[in-house]
């Protein structure tokens, strides 16, 4: 799901979008949310819901603290 959120997104977008989106690797655009937990790591399916964003960041700007 993480890989269609992100790296699917920017090849659906097009070969120059996935060259500068959709992974986080220097010299790539990035529009970034700071969840609470990592969601990558092995933790059961029900408790992915209750992640929760605290930082926003858009353009290298953080936009939004929680």
């Amino acid at each position: 799901a993480l890989s269609a959120y992100t790296l699917g997104s920017a090849q659906s977008a097009g070969a120059t979008a996935a060259r500068n989106l959709g992974r986080l690797t220097p010299g790539r655009l990035a529009d970034i949310v700071i969840l609470d937990r990592d969601i990558a790591a092995a933790i059961p399916p029900d408790e992915l819901s209750e992640a929760r964003a605290v930082m926003t960041i858009l353009g290298g700007e953080v936009v939004w603290e929680g």
